[in-house]
């Protein structure tokens, strides 16, 4: 309604001046200065308000408060229709790791591709797009994703992490060791590589391997859960093993 009434006060003032009412065409030109300035402020208003809740639920999403989170999104969003589209992309991203920590995940696909439409080679937004497809069991379009990011940036552990996991899931165990050896040779201290490694290590039935992986993992990072309890159960099935090799055979 705003920008309406400003284009009348123009088509005023153009009118007026031809007119030869330099006066009235003054007085209308004042108007529209005005109606620029409330405009203005307005908009600058509504850009503080969006920053403002943009601000606190990045703060309440780093913190694991999504409830939180999620009801600043809400604010925030009252006033995206005035955002620059750059920044609006920004908060999807926001947006989007909230959505996925609820589980709502079709509502993080969303604000996912928004911001692939306004910047088709972000990274961060493929990586997350990729993981959120990978636990609809959509594998190879989240590989897809993660291959995006690898296309231009061939070292990124992310997505190369990433990879190893997805393919883990439907037990591709050797492309999965490919990744992950990847990640380990780029950043040796990545503890869930190691963690993932002796995961597939264990499957395989490589028990000795498998615990060196997980001893790896706690060495680096010792209040790693997974691997802690990994290594356990693993080390149990050692046991197993080594106490059935002097089991005496039963004879008839």
């Amino acid at each position: 309604a705003g920008f309406i009434a400003a284009a009348i006060l123009v088509t005023v003032v153009l009118v007026t001046f031809r007119r030869g009412h330099p006066v009235q065409a003054l007085r209308a030109m004042v108007a529209l200065l005005i109606t620029a300035a409330i405009l203005w402020c307005m908009m600058s208003l509504s850009s503080v308000k969006f920053q403002f809740h943009q601000y606190a639920a990045i703060a309440w999403a780093q913190v694991g408060r999504h409830a939180l989170a999620q009801s600043e999104i809400a604010l925030a969003e009252r006033y995206s229709d005035r955002v620059d589209p750059a920044e609006l992309s920004k908060f999807k991203l926001v947006t989007a790791k909230v959505h996925h920590s609820l589980g709502e995940l079709d509502e993080a696909l969303m604000d996912l591709r928004f911001v692939l439409s306004i910047n088709p080679k972000n990274e961060a937004a493929h990586n997350s797009l990729g993981v959120v497809l990978s636990k609809q069991g959509r594998i190879d379009e989240a590989i897809g994703h993660f291959n995006e990011v690898l296309r231009v940036k061939p070292d990124d552990i992310t997505a190369l992490y990433n990879c190893g996991s997805t393919l883990m899931q439907v037990n591709r165990s050797g492309e999965a060791t490919a990744y992950f050896q990847q990640v380990l040779a780029l950043q040796p201290a990545h503890t869930n590589a190691h963690n993932m490694l002796g995961t597939i290590l264990a499957r395989q039935g490589r028990l000795n391997e498998a615990v060196k992986c997980f001893e790896k993992a706690l060495e680096i990072a010792p209040d790693n859960v997974p691997a802690r309890d990994n290594i356990r159960q693993t080390k149990r099935l050692l046991e197993r093993a080594e106490s059935s090799e002097y089991l005496v055979p039963s004879t008839e």
